[in-house]
């Protein structure tokens, strides 16, 4: 029984390997510069030759899809897919999804929203607590600038000094 085991590992994985390779055949295709990247309209082009379509259709990937496939292939958002990001993500997207990761996503998921959810709560009670600290700031100057408790900065009258120029216009006017 453990050689069967055995064995149908090392099938797994010789199968594996040859679909890696085949994959990092159709990357080098496609990689018409041979800079070792694809950008997302070489990769589109790329995308209406027959052996593209084929490699589409191994993935089971309607060709009118292709966006959201370099979407899911360039993990880290540069717009271009190297190599590794090509195979690595081929392999993973080839076959069906399995039962067990869409549970895992779906909990994951649910742990970002719940996460969110504190993190907006959080958020809201500092925005709060800042907002009545504000306000409080602004009652306490508005109450020591009737006081005179502020010094004018230079250049400004104070209060008393802008109350005798006004009362000043008015004798001005009243004459």
């Amino acid at each position: 029984r453990d050689l069967m085991v055995k064995q149908l590992l090392a099938n797994k994985e010789a199968h594996i390997n040859n679909v890696r390779q085949q994959f990092e055949v159709m990357f080098e295709a496609m990689d018409k510069s041979g800079g070792g990247t694809i950008n997302k309209e070489d990769f589109e082009a790329q995308l209406s030759d027959d052996v593209a379509k084929e490699f589409l259709i191994l993935l089971d990937i309607d060709a009118s899809e292709a966006f959201k496939l370099f979407k899911l292939l360039d993990r880290d958002g540069s717009n271009s897919i190297d190599a590794e990001e090509f195979v690595e993500g081929c392999l993973k997207l080839k076959g069906p999804a399995k039962n067990l990761e869409l549970a895992a996503m779906r909990i994951d998921l649910g742990r970002l929203r719940n996460g969110m959810k504190q993190d907006t709560q959080t958020l809201r009670a500092w925005m709060q607590a800042s907002s009545q600290t504000l306000q409080l700031i602004a009652s306490e100057i508005h109450a020591l600038s009737h006081r005179g408790g502020l010094p004018n900065p230079p250049g400004v009258p104070s209060a008393r000094d802008r109350s005798d120029t006004f009362s000043d216009a008015d004798d001005v006017v009243a004459v």
